[in-house]
């Protein structure tokens, strides 16, 4: 797969101090994979070591109240033509920093304190439907990325609901996942995944570098799983739950279960196919 990395995560000395986030974990989970190291606050133009900066009302300013802002959306744009050029699956990000932040960033107090959001970088290739992982996932988080195949990853959830609502707004799918008619509601979708990654662990699914549906498995064992309506019927379901089991494995769970409808046919013989059996209406189960 081809993977934009944070290039400070590689070890290179392009963080603001002049040091860098240097990460076995990152380096041991690219390896036999196309690497593609990115900077954008270098790109843009700045130096390193460099004043710190964070995003202070809308603005990246550093912690003299210089504003960086120019420079830092320029170098963001300069990443963003690279990952695209590059045609990158995906991006492993810098936790927390102004331009990589995935799901948090420092809330321009300079004080330490957080909050929600994401960097300059980020929010561009979110806007541009490049799926990301923040590096502390994969670090040390409760859920952590996984490469299928060449064509399939599993990433860890992040907040992307404006991404994903359109799959819970077909009624297709949803009477797949539910067996109702009620499409979802972005506050329901929030409420789902939520609940699913605390219980659990939640990935999106990635596939050739498009979020094709997401999958989850409960501490319980129970596996949810939902492929996107324009990527059903291509064997990434039957690749995804396959993974799962080995999840399973690992977590120590002696079986894993799977609630599919009547008649849901195609995902029915699909877990048959993986290994699970017919227990009572409605439920399959498979021994790990």
């Amino acid at each position: 797969m081809k993977i934009m990395v944070s290039a400070c995560l590689l070890g290179e000395n392009c963080k603001y101090n002049g040091g860098n986030n240097r990460s076995e974990e990152v380096l041991s989970f690219l390896q036999d994979q196309e690497v593609i190291p990115v900077c954008p606050e270098v790109l843009g133009g700045l130096s390193t070591p460099r004043i710190p900066c964070e995003i202070v009302e809308g603005k990246v300013t550093n912690r003299d109240g210089e504003t960086k802002d120019a420079e830092f959306r320029k170098g963001a744009q300069i990443a963003l033509e690279k990952a695209l050029s590059k045609q990158a699956d995906f991006a492993i990000l810098q936790s927390r920093s102004p331009s990589c932040g995935v799901k948090q960033i420092y809330d321009g107090t300079f004080s330490g304190t957080l909050k929600d959001g994401s960097g300059v970088f980020a929010t561009l290739l979110k806007e541009k439907g490049i799926p990301m992982v923040d590096a502390e996932n994969l670090i040390k988080g409760k859920t952590k990325p996984r490469i299928v195949n060449q064509s399939i990853a599993l990433i860890p959830y992040y907040p992307w609901e404006e991404a994903t609502l359109p799959w819970y707004q077909d009624p297709v799918l949803v009477k797949q996942v539910d067996n109702k008619d009620e499409l979802y509601t972005p506050e329901k979708l929030n409420r789902m995944y939520t609940w699913l990654n605390e219980h659990g662990n939640l990935w999106y699914i990635v596939y050739h570098g498009h979020l094709a549906g997401d999958i989850s498995i409960g501490d319980n064992g129970e596996i949810g799983l939902a492929i996107a309506p324009e990527y059903q019927n291509k064997h990434i379901g039957r690749r995804c739950v396959a993974e799962l089991l080995t999840v399973a494995r690992e977590k120590g769970l002696p079986i894993v279960k799977a609630q599919v409808y009547s008649f849901n046919e195609q995902s029915r013989k699909m877990f048959l196919s993986a290994g699970f059996v017919q227990m009572k209406e409605d439920w399959l189960i498979c021994e790990v």
